[in-house]
């Protein structure tokens, strides 16, 4: 019978080792000691074992087991057959506990554990003089086993311990450098890492330090010990190899050409990489175990969460390797159309474009085919509307600016990949050339490319512009440099020959490593100064998760977004000021959330001593002497939020502001007029229901000359205690922030 009870906690589910073959011997050995030890327990100690299994035990049958096994051993105190009852309760109740059959164990199992060394022990006190010294010689044997074992474990871990650690950390540095495209220090972090790990390697695995393996507890610590040295070793093995062979940093332009042989060569040692990456992550997490340590615990999530980071990193530069040869024209050319464009007559995506170039790459060579003023691609005056592909509500919110048509409104929406598919088209209609894709860039991303092709010196105006001082004059000096109505034609041209002499110069510059270009350029491509989409297969992808494709945020929980339009027709913009504060209480029970947003605008213009092209504005061809005069802004401002309009107030009068469906959220618009000077305040109540587990509030950027002021305040209501992402603070679930808004912001609150 003993032996029986013991075989049915062998099928349980515990496992105390992790020793796959060993566990169900144990589990069952320590099933038949305890049936037998139930016997001579008092029935406190068996009501108290059976009840904290059968109360701990998540399983439904593992817990009838514990039920049926209390219910022996309360009619065992009946007087019959005690014997074969108490058995009964004890061994269903360690059957309980253990999870048979094949369940999970009770849930702490430390607690039944407890209880049942209660009962051991109430039987080896109550029990006959032979059976304690047959008890006393198993639980010394046991015992012994134990402690040596725990002894020689910590032992082992002692002495390897610092080289782990001292691996572990090299690792993680040799992690984030290769995901840096820093192939010199990653290797070099990674040859050390190995060093380290292969002398914690020979501690742990000798065969003196074998016993610990056995003993339950101290078992899971030393494997895990051990799978971790041995796995993140062979990690760190494997990119060592992939970064010698792929040499991702020698995968730079030379003059103006990308050798896509070589891009093709780092593939395979991408995959090889990504591969072990994804096998030491699985490893990893098939080590944890409740019975680890807290050191070794955090140490096993701090290398697990660094593959985390490092896998979709892994991932990317494996699909943009795979997808380079398409963007670099490796089958047939491939042309990008450039649109030049500036924030000081703003639009949603990058401002008012100027200029345009054609960039044609062939087998990995660039080269600029066209350039020119945007107006040599307007649309015949009086020819009809041209048939467009293109999303209805882009049609509906910007025809009527005649975005459809017209360069410099196309870029009133904020979402790149709908201007791209555009903009191709028309240019395709005014060209006759297809093109592959669309990249915006305005001065800041000018700016920066001057730091790979040199200053330029503009020789009509005797200026040298280089990346120190592009920006600014690009943004604001240009205009005080030519301030009659007449310097603009040579104004104009300065502007054309910096951006024209800058992409002739990519023809034949030769390019930093990919890491030095990502470092330049990260914060640029990050603020929306410089942007691509391209429609090749894998493309989108790609461009998405280097933040490149200026594909607008989509609505995953809250959202806000601002943007205007410059209605007056001048580079006024440089004088606007405009901040964004959000407010909203969110019931995580109901999901009922409330928010208000205000917008302020200020007009810091002068009403006059400026050129007209700066402070005028272009509404006079519409309205003759009714047009607003000199230093007058006029915007066309839109919020865009996924909730319900309640209500809105400009300057605190009532406002019904226009509701139109963009991008799969509410776009709330309206004009709005300043004077020079002035200051006028939209505010927009609004509702909705977030039904989530988590906050989530999303806010998106529009590139402005000067850059927006953000604020932030949310409650979430009866959640004091809050874990919190994102540039705020929170204290008793209050959430609150400030800073400026000049890239894409998430912040997540997560109920404790």
């Amino acid at each position: 019978m003993y032996v029986a009870l013991g075989g049915l906690a062998a099928l349980g589910g515990a496992r105390p080792t992790s020793i796959e073959v060993l566990d169900p011997v144990l589990l069952g050995l320590a099933g038949t000691g305890i049936a037998a030890c139930a016997v001579r327990a008092r029935t406190m100690a068996v009501y108290v074992a059976g009840g904290l299994a059968a109360a701990l035990q998540p399983e439904v049958v593992p817990a009838l087991l514990g039920l049926a096994g209390l219910g022996a051993a309360l009619v065992s105190r009946l007087g019959r057959r005690r014997s074969v009852l108490d058995a009964c309760a004890g061994g269903l109740g360690w059957a309980c506990a253990v999870g048979a059959p094949f369940q999970a164990g009770a849930t702490p199992i430390v607690v039944p554990v407890l209880g049942f060394g209660w009962l051991v022990w109430s039987a080896h006190r109550h029990g006959s003089a032979r059976f304690r010294q047959r008890a006393g010689w198993v639980l010394g044997g046991v015992g012994a086993v134990a402690v040596v074992g725990a002894g020689a474990g910590l032992l082992a871990v002692a002495m390897a311990r610092g080289d782990v650690e001292r691996g572990a950390d090299l690792v993680e540095r040799g992690l984030r450098a290769a995901r840096a495209g820093d192939t010199e220090q990653a290797v070099a972090h990674l040859s050390a890492a190995r060093r380290s790990l292969g002398q914690g390697e020979s501690v742990p695995g000798p065969p003196w330090a074998r016993p610990p393996w056995v003993v339950p507890g101290v078992s899971q610590n030393a494997r895990a010990l051990h799978a971790v040295v041995s796995e993140v070793d062979a990690l760190a093995a494997v990119a060592i190899d992939t970064a010698d062979s792929a040499r991702l940093d020698e995968l730079q332009a030379t003059g103006g050409r990308v050798d896509l042989a070589a891009v093709a060569a780092v593939e395979a040692p991408l995959e090889q990489a990504l591969g072990a990456l994804r096998t030491a992550q699985d490893r990893l997490i098939a080590v944890g175990d409740r019975w680890l340590l807290d050191p070794l615990r955090d140490r096993i999530d701090d290398v697990a969460a660094e593959l985390a980071d490092a896998i979709p990193s892994a991932e990317l530069a494996l699909d943009g390797v795979r997808v380079a040869p398409q963007l670099l024209g490796a089958q047939e050319p491939a042309t990008y159309l450039v649109l030049f464009a500036s924030p000081t007559e703003a639009r949603a995506t990058t401002g008012f474009t100027s200029n345009y170039a054609e960039v044609t790459i062939t087998d990995g060579t660039y080269e600029m085919t066209r350039f020119g003023p945007i107006r040599e691609l307007d649309l015949p005056r009086g020819a009809p509307d041209p048939e467009l592909d293109a999303p209805a509500d882009f049609l509906g919110r910007y025809a009527r600016f005649h975005g459809h048509r017209d360069f410099r409104n196309l870029t009133m929406s904020p979402d790149l990949p709908t201007i791209a598919s555009v903009a191709a088209q028309l240019y395709e209609r005014t060209s006759g050339t297809a093109v592959d894709g669309v990249m915006t860039i305005d001065p800041a991303g000018l700016a920066a490319l001057l730091e790979l092709t040199g200053p330029v010196t503009l020789p009509d105006v005797g200026i040298t512009v280089d990346a120190d001082n592009a920006e600014a004059y690009l943004l604001r000096d240009q205009y005080l440099e030519f301030p009659a109505t007449d310097g603009q034609d040579e104004r104009k041209d300065a502007l054309e020959t910096l951006a024209e002499i800058t992409f002739e110069r990519l023809e034949t510059v030769d390019l930093p490593p990919p890491h030095v270009l990502g470092e330049r350029f990260g914060p640029i491509v990050e603020e929306g100064h410089l942007r691509l989409y391209a429609f090749a297969d894998g493309a989108p992808s790609v461009l998405d998760r280097l933040g490149l494709s200026g594909r607008y945020p989509a609505v995953v929980g809250d959202f806000v977004g601002v943007t205007h339009t410059n209605a007056a027709g001048s580079k006024i913009d440089l004088f606007l000021e405009r901040s964004l504060d959000y407010e909203a209480t969110w019931d995580p029970d109901t999901g009922e959330l409330s928010a208000t947003a205000t917008v302020t605008l200020t007009n810091a213009a002068p009403s006059s001593g400026l050129p007209a092209y700066l402070i005028g504005n272009a509404l006079e061809r519409w309205f003759g002497d009714d047009a607003p005069p000199e230093g007058w802004h006029k915007v066309f401002l839109t919020l865009y939020t996924p909730w319900d309009q309640v209500s809105a107030t400009l300057d605190g009068q009532p406002l019904l502001l226009g509701a139109e469906n963009e991008l799969d959220r509410t776009a709330l618009s309206t004009f709005v007029d300043l004077a020079p000077g002035q200051t006028r305040t939209l505010v927009v109540e609004l509702a909705g229901v977030l039904a989530a587990s988590d906050y989530r509030l999303d806010l998106a950027p529009q590139p402005l000359v000067t850059p927006e002021e953000a604020s932030v305040a949310v409650t979430v209501r009866g959640r004091p205690a809050l874990d919190v992402t994102g540039p705020v603070t929170v204290r008793d679930g209050e959430i609150a922030g400030r800073f400026p808004l000049v890239a894409d912001v998430t912040i997540r609150a997560e109920p404790r």
